[in-house]
């Protein structure tokens, strides 16, 4: 029962990957909005959120799938993984912050179009601890390993893997 299970429901699948993160972010920017007005905001800030909330998210999905974040694997996650995570997360925040600064005051929405600079800072912040939240697959690795010290280093290699008499063809 539990294998049918598994067969229906893939954890690690595209689609459950953006739909994790989809809900992720809606955290986020709610987050976000609940720590800069220390509580749930009035009514004009709560219609903004419901405004920003699906074109954020949309435009975060956007940028990850460009930027081919969702092709890294998630449990061995190094700096340079993480510096691509930090650029997709600073476009859409800079876009952000770009319309809170030239967005016209003459135009209609203006009000509603200037989201708090604390609310895009926090969101920033909030999401960037997401590769905790995220399921890590269990991906499956080849080592190479390199003996150093005395012996040979077919001895380490055979000790590594377990296997007797100190011969072993490790690559």
């Amino acid at each position: 029962m539990s294998r049918d299970l598994k067969r229906l429901f893939n954890l690690y699948s595209r689609a459950n990957q953006l739909l994790i993160d989809a809900c992720i972010f809606a955290a986020s920017l709610a987050g976000a909005y609940l720590v800069r007005f220390e509580s749930w905001p009035a009514w004009p800030q709560t219609k903004q959120f419901v405004l920003f909330l699906p074109y954020v998210v949309a435009a975060r999905l956007i940028v990850n799938w460009v930027s081919e974040i969702y092709r890294l694997v998630w449990r061995y996650i190094s700096l340079p993984e993480g510096l691509a995570i930090a650029r997709s997360l600073a476009v859409v925040s800079l876009m952000l912050v770009g319309l809170r600064l030239f967005y016209p005051a003459s135009w209609s929405f203006s009000s509603d179009m200037k989201m708090p600079l604390g609310v895009i800072v926090l969101d920033f912040l909030l999401y960037g601890h997401r590769g905790r939240a995220r399921p890590a697959p269990n991906p499956v690795r080849a080592w190479r390993t390199v003996g150093i010290g005395p012996g040979s280093g077919t001895e380490a290699g055979a000790a590594l893997w377990g296997r007797k008499g100190g011969h072993c063809s490790c690559t």
